[in-house]
Order: C-alpha cells, then sequence, then structure tokens
C-alpha cells in the first residue's frame, strides 16, 4: 500500500490496516481514529512485512501491533501520536527504526480530512524532518 489513509473504521474491523500475509508493505499511509489498532500486524504478518513512513494517530488500540514477536517486521522512520493503546508493541515489534513519538498531531486538520503536515514542533515538522514530507490530502 503507497499513501493510503485509513480513518474512521469501527467495530469488529475496526482495525486501520490488517496484515494478513508475509510481505505486507505499507508506505507513507496514515491510520487516524480507528476503533481497533492502527496497523495490526497479528495472524499470518511476518517475514519481509514492513512500515515505512506511516503515522498512527488517535486510534483505539495500539499504533501498530503484534500478537507476537514475529521474525521480519520492522517499522522503519514511522510515528506515533495518542492512541489509547501506546504507539506501538515494543514487545512484539522488536526491529523499530527511527521512531518519532509526537506530543502533538502532525496533522493540519485531519478531522476535516486535510491530512497534510502541520509546521508544529514535535508534531508535523518532526515528521517533515524526519523525511515524512508526503502530502496527504
Amino acid at each position: 500500500l503507497i499513501n493510503c489513509i485509513s480513518r474512521g473504521h469501527t467495530g469488529a474491523s475496526g482495525h486501520g490496516y490488517i496484515a494478513w500475509s508475509v510481505g505486507y508493505c505499507c508506505f507513507n499511509c496514515v491510520a487516524y481514529g480507528n476503533s481497533q489498532d492502527g496497523f495490526n500486524l497479528d495472524s499470518n504478518a511476518g517475514f519481509g512485512s514492513f512500515m515505512v513512513n506511516c503515522i498512527s494517530e488517535g486510534n483505539t488500540g495500539e499504533g501498530y501491533s503484534s500478537d507476537g514477536v514475529k521474525c521480519g517486521v520492522l517499522l522503519m522512520n514511522c510515528a506515533g501520536y495518542n492512541n489509547t493503546g501506546g504507539d506501538y508493541s515494543s514487545t512484539n515489534i522488536t526491529h523499530v527504526e527511527s521512531f518519532q513519538t509526537l506530543t502533538g498531531s502532525p496533522f493540519t486538520n485531519a478531522a476535516s480530512g486535510d491530512f497534510s503536515l502541520n509546521n508544529t514542533a514535535s508534531a508535523g515538522a518532526a515528521c517533515r524532518a524526519a523525511g515524512m514530507g508526503r502530502d496527504r490530502r
């Protein structure tokens, strides 16, 4: 998946993204305001599954979740903010490079569908500085 936005999913399938197989990859994707995890790496996710330059905000579960340690799962240059269950499952997602823990929303106005990065320090500006500058509208 490239440059995708998943927001507002509810109910039993309220995850933003669900990795059901090995080799599941997301580049420049956003999970926002889902009723479960933003990025769910449970079940058969494994070797070669990775998230690159992704942002997870305001999900009821974890931003990036896994039900167990899986060989070859990688978070690279991703960010998280205000996910109820935490930004990522540090016990189960063990390969994490350059993760940005944000202190504010990185988006200009996500509630209205404007997912462009704002200029707020430790939020959109931090994402942009980390190379997540792709406009998400």
